[in-house]
């Protein structure tokens, strides 16, 4: 191998390991896309990141050795990703029995585990969400600046990156539970009221009554405080950038 490309080489199969963690941890537009295409994307971005790198020479030892940091690196940036949009999910899985909208989950496959009608909406609208914040490239931009932040072939501290990640799962966690508390609580009074009634009124069917109150208390509900779980999700997920960008200055020790 001619010596003069050896560190090129080392230094792009580095970058090459960042950017493929990211867009394997990052459920975002390319998410369903072809394999090609993701490998073709991961290509691109790698070259278009070359020449932003400052650095210097790297053997092919320091490179094997930095790779699995590298993918790491990657992976943690898209996991914020990740966790910001799991709110969805979060939030479907909570809805959804309430509701009596998750039959299907009961008798399906495990091995094609499928979403509930609520899960599904709050997915579609938080993707709607995402792309009009443009979190693809917020995304996208923290990835280019994290070769400046943190070298490829540099040091890395994994600990301080992963305790910035626990916080951000943590707080997102939160999240889903305060923007899901209007409902919850709506829910919870009208069991506490069809257990007074079923109480006074032995003789009433409530398995009946109770699964259509809930059905329609629950769909009231939620398109009420649909607008507020909008915006806190909305403001979460602008404040991504930032956390990636805590992220990166904590695993370079800064």
């Amino acid at each position: 191998m001619n010596p003069a490309l050896e560190p090129k080489l080392v230094l792009f199969g580095l970058v090459l390991s960042r950017v493929s963690g990211m867009i394997v941890g990052a459920p975002l537009l390319w998410n369903h896309a072809p394999v090609r295409s993701r490998a073709i994307l991961v290509l691109l971005l790698s070259a278009f990141a070359m020449p932003l790198i400052a650095t210097g020479p790297l053997t092919i030892e320091q490179g094997l050795r930095s790779a699995p940091q590298e993918v790491l690196l990657g992976l943690a940036m898209g996991l914020v990703v990740r966790f910001g949009l799991a709110v969805a999910h979060m939030l479907g899985d909570l809805f959804g029995p309430m509701f009596g909208l998750s039959a299907a989950m009961l008798i399906g496959s495990h091995d094609d585990p499928m979403e509930s009608a609520i899960g599904r909406i709050m997915s579609l609208l938080l993707g709607f969400v995402a792309v009009t914040v443009g979190l693809h490239r917020v995304v996208l931009s923290g990835l280019l600046a994290s070769f400046a932040v943190v070298v490829p072939g540099s040091t890395i501290h994994a600990e301080a990156g992963a305790l910035v990640l626990a916080g951000v799962s943590q707080s997102m966690i939160a999240l889903g539970l305060s923007v899901a508390m209007p409902v919850l609580a709506a829910h919870m009074l009208l069991q506490t009221t069809l257990a007074f009634v079923s109480r006074s009124a032995p003789q009433m069917q409530i398995f009946s009554v109770g699964f259509a109150a809930a059905l329609v208390v629950g769909l009231v509900t939620f398109n009420v405080a649909l607008p507020d779980m909008v915006d806190e999700i909305t403001r979460s997920l602008g404040a991504l950038g930032a956390d990636i960008e805590r992220i990166l200055f904590a695993v370079s020790g800064r």
